[in-house]
């Protein structure tokens, strides 16, 4: 969300595979002691976009995010794609969409 506002993506749908923290979210409960603090961050920085959704996507069907996760993690550099795609990443996103 931090990114989004950064590049003034501000009309964004965000997707997770974590289904009690978007059910959370969509309730603005902050009650779980583990991350209602999460939360809370979130909604806080929900404010500052126009529209903003967030669904719950299976983690079958988030191979993208999945990936980037686990390729973020071996490497510390920042890396920002727009209108292309690396060539790694381009099958998942085309299993995503089907």
């Amino acid at each position: 969300m931090e990114f989004a506002k950064e590049i003034s993506a501000l009309d964004c749908i965000f997707e997770g595979d974590a289904k009690v923290l978007i059910k959370a979210i969509g309730k603005k409960d902050v009650s779980h002691p583990e991350y209602g603090h999460v939360i809370k961050d979130i909604l806080v920085l929900g404010r500052d976009f126009h529209f903003s959704s967030f669904n719950h996507v299976k983690r079958s069907g988030n191979q993208v995010a999945h990936h980037l996760a686990r390729r973020s993690k071996s490497g510390c550099e920042l890396q920002v794609w727009f209108d292309t795609t690396p060539k790694d990443i381009a099958p998942l996103v085309v299993h995503d969409v089907m």
